[in-house]
């Protein structure tokens, strides 16, 4: 009898083991959907982020079609791209307005309901502008460094196209964050 409890507690603590291994996130890594001013990368579609944040500067021959956004204090763009069934693919906040931009698509591009200070990262807690020190604690280390100015995070809940979010420093700050959902 004794030896028969040891074994199923063993077999317990191995069970326990194993699925406290698998519940660790790796580094680099995040499990939240992927979103910004309501829009959700791979999930979202065009008739959505109109809904949400009106028609924008719209671009259709730019990729499979790019709507620009720019806040009511002219201090961010939101570039939000389409792919494969006019689904969201790509969605990029930026500090200040795009420079492709013309004076006509800036007055369409403007939205109310755009708040770059919405915040994106664990708990909503980066917003552009913070060190990248903020970025470490608030996200630890990322996945890859295509630079020192370029961090990609991965998305561990997605079904099977890797997703991820890079964000981009100038001078220790952040000035771009893009979250990709790319077609498959």
């Amino acid at each position: 009898m004794r030896t028969y409890i040891c074994a199923v507690l063993l077999s317990f603590a191995s069970v326990v083991t194993v699925a406290s291994e698998e519940q660790a996130p790796r580094p680099g890594t995040f499990c939240w959907p992927m979103h910004f001013a309501g829009v959700v990368a791979g999930i979202s579609q065009d008739r959505h982020v109109v809904r949400l944040l009106g028609q924008g500067a719209h671009r259709p021959k730019e990729e499979e079609g790019v709507r620009y956004y720019v806040d009511a204090r002219r201090s961010a763009t939101l570039r939000v791209a389409t792919f494969t069934d006019r689904i969201v693919g790509e969605i990029a906040l930026e500090a200040g307005i795009n420079s492709t931009l013309s004076k006509a698509e800036i007055r369409a591009a403007m939205s109310a309901s755009l708040s770059p200070r919405e915040g994106f990262g664990n708990w909503h807690a980066l917003t552009l502008g913070v060190t990248k020190e903020t970025v470490l604690k608030n996200m630890g280390e990322p996945a890859r460094r295509a630079s020192d100015d370029e961090w990609t995070y991965d998305a561990l809940c997605t079904c099977e196209i890797p997703e991820y979010m890079t964000i981009h420093f100038n001078s220790n700050k952040v000035v771009r964050v893009v979250f990709s959902a790319p077609p498959g």
